[in-house]
């Protein structure tokens, strides 16, 4: 059977010499969107006819003047394997092994990036990792000026060597859908660590957002940079250990950060040497010393007035200590010179407070952190920043928007979260999901993600609000939140379960796009009524609300309008909390969890999933906070 089907004469990207071409998604193994039409694009010789051909059934379309072709192909119900064939004129691509199925993009920074290989059980996991009906594609690390049209990579089925490193999150929310649903799942994932919002925002999107024109101003200072930067660097550092030499082409670094941010927008590889100037006590003179210089990423050599005193020659993140002879240290002045060998982020990372000097025996000490001086002698290019606003959104998902799918998945935020840029996040985020809906043609497309799990940063209020931001993003149509609140780790940003997170994803679009009877949330602030100086607490999701380990429920706060808060009494009232202080008698603002990380949290429903904090004012009279109320203000 024969089906003739229009064409869209678009102006597309792919850059054929009039040779049929498509996005590199498009391959053996393939999974494609099952139960709705499905727009496949490419390129070919202008005006030519192309004929896509699944079992028997062709659908033609005509190629424009320019070469691009879009032909639809009616929904296909989900299973395979099946032949896919696309011919012209101009050549001919034969795919095998393809599924129809459910199709998802999992993005994000290095929590969605997080290899499963890294996480909690792993090697139980990865043993039982075997299932043909589950493929993996992995968008590789690519940073573009512009939106790029091909993607490059291979889709693999599930196997005990193809799954260990593909992110964790991703591969439990994709392994739940097939256990739910029993049909063919595709994931895609394109994700990289230590990215903002911002990189993965189009031009567009950044320069319409008030939010954003920050972004997309340092943008094109960061191109106007790039103009200067070099490509290569090879000096002779030979003497960089020792003192009195010119030092008019060092710069200043004032603080702990990676060599990656001092060389922005560029990432290199190289050498990157770092020295300071101690001033030390005249009874240290000729005494032995004990070194401490925090950690080092990669590794290093370590000169004390221009003598070598000890050095890493593998990478590692230990903090460096070395002992310093006696016959080194002298009165006033004295010269610490490190040469750090840099792959990947690199830099002398600290904190400070844990470099210092300290004369052994004694608890005598000299800190050697703030201000240094560093200079590269090596430098070899890798690419320009992925940090860079519109990068990755250029590089890594504007060449996925040729292929369809079911919806996205997201974790990002920590790189958002410091506190002037976390009360920006709800709009930016917001852009975000709305850019990428229009980027795959699809207004109101599944956007689900996770809510920041706990860890002590030093940012303030600055993860309490990125967290708040996010659970405001359910203003938005269609979206949902996997609140990881209660499974983080206070001493890694990347906490291992992510087994945890990928299920709680999978449940949203296990009920909205898939009709299953589940409950996809721990409660969500919907309403608040004040009740003779109390204030009664509706919830979405309010089943069952309870205390997971029948103790009161902890970490509800209550403030006047002088917003100086008060532990709180929450009880349980069916599917609403009573929460009141006996210091407040006016509540003006009341909060949840507002910490960047807690151990005990205790509030959920009956599922055990749990409540999300949040913060909210509260008007004298009766305050009413609809999810879908749009909220641009977050009090503080």
């Amino acid at each position: 059977m024969t089906f003739l089907l229009f064409l869209l004469a678009t102006a597309c990207c792919l850059s054929s010499l009039h040779a049929l071409e498509l996005s590199g998604l498009y391959a053996d193994n393939m999974v494609l969107q099952a139960g709705r039409s499905l727009k496949i694009q490419g390129k070919s010789a202008p005006d030519e006819t192309v004929q896509i051909e699944i079992d028997g059934n062709v659908f033609s379309g005509k190629a424009a003047a320019n070469g691009c072709w879009m032909i639809e192909l009616p929904p296909q119900a989900p299973g395979g394997p099946h032949v896919f064939k696309i011919a012209a004129a101009s050549g001919s691509k034969i795919f095998h092994n393809v599924l129809f199925g459910e199709v998802w993009l999992a993005s994000g920074q290095s929590n969605m990036n997080m290899a499963l290989q890294h996480t909690d059980q792993a090697d139980a996991e990865i043993r039982i990792a075997e299932d043909p009906d589950l493929r993996i594609f992995r968008v590789g690390l690519k940073t573009s000026a512009t939106p790029v049209s091909d993607v490059h990579g291979r889709w693999v089925a599930a196997t005990p060597e193809t799954a260990k490193g593909v992110s964790a999150v991703a591969w439990y929310f994709a392994k739940e859908l097939r256990q739910e649903l029993k049909v063919p799942v595709g994931i895609i994932t394109a994700s990289h660590g230590g990215t903002a919002a911002e990189s993965w925002m189009s031009a567009e999107a950044l320069h319409s957002l008030p939010e954003t024109a920050g972004s997309y101003a340092g943008l094109q200072k960061s191109i106007q940079a790039l103009e200067q930067a070099p490509t290569n660097v090879d000096l002779d550092d030979s003497n960089w250990m020792e003192e009195g030499i010119p030092l008019e082409n060092w710069n200043r670094q004032k603080r702990r950060i990676h060599w990656d941010y001092e060389l922005h927008p560029v990432e290199y590889d190289g050498v990157i040497w770092a020295r300071k100037e101690i001033e030390l006590p005249a009874d240290w003179a000729g005494q032995d010393l004990i070194l401490s210089l925090g950690k080092i990423d990669d590794y290093e050599t370590t000169f004390f007035n221009g003598t070598e005193i000890g050095k890493t020659t593998q990478h590692t993140l230990a903090v460096r200590v070395y002992e310093i002879p006696g016959a080194l240290s002298k009165a006033g002045k004295n010269l610490l010179a490190v040469k750090t060998f840099k792959i990947g982020w690199g830099g002398l990372i600290g904190p400070d407070k844990v470099m210092f000097l300290q004369r052994k025996g004694s608890e005598d000490k000299v800190p050697v952190g703030g201000e240094w001086l560093f200079r590269a002698a090596k430098l070899e290019f890798k690419m320009i920043s992925p940090r860079l606003p519109t990068r990755l959104y250029n590089g890594m998902i504007a060449p996925l928007r040729q292929y369809p799918i079911r919806g996205v998945i997201w974790y990002q935020g920590e790189a958002n979260a410091q506190p002037e840029n976390a009360k920006k996040y709800r709009n930016t985020f917001a852009a975000l999901i709305e850019d990428w809906r229009r980027a795959f043609d699809q207004e109101t497309m599944p956007f689900y993600y996770v809510q920041l799990a706990g860890f002590k940063t030093n940012l303030g209020n600055g993860w309490p609000l990125l967290r708040e931001a996010q659970r405001r993003t359910l203003e938005i149509p269609n979206t949902g939140m996997a609140s990881a609140f209660d499974i983080g780790d206070p001493k890694d940003i990347h906490p291992g379960n992510k087994r945890e997170v990928g299920r709680r994803l999978a449940l949203w679009p296990l009920v909205n796009e898939y009709g299953h009877n589940k409950i996809p949330s721990g409660p969500l602030l919907r309403e608040i009524q004040v009740e003779n100086g109390k204030v009664r607490i509706f919830f979405n999701y309010g089943q069952g609300l309870k205390s997971n380990d029948g103790q009161p429920l902890r970490h509800f706060e209550i403030a006047d309008k002088n917003r100086v808060f008060h532990p709180a009494t929450a009880e349980i009232s069916g599917e609403s909390l009573l929460v009141y202080s006996s210091q407040v008698s006016k509540p003006a603002v009341i909060r949840y969890a507002w910490k960047d990380y807690l151990d005990n949290l205790n509030f959920s429903n009956e599922t055990d999933l749990p409540a999300s904090p949040f913060i909210a004012d509260i008007p004298e009279k009766e305050y009413s906070h609809a999810l879908r109320r749009p909220l641009t203000m977050f009090p503080i």
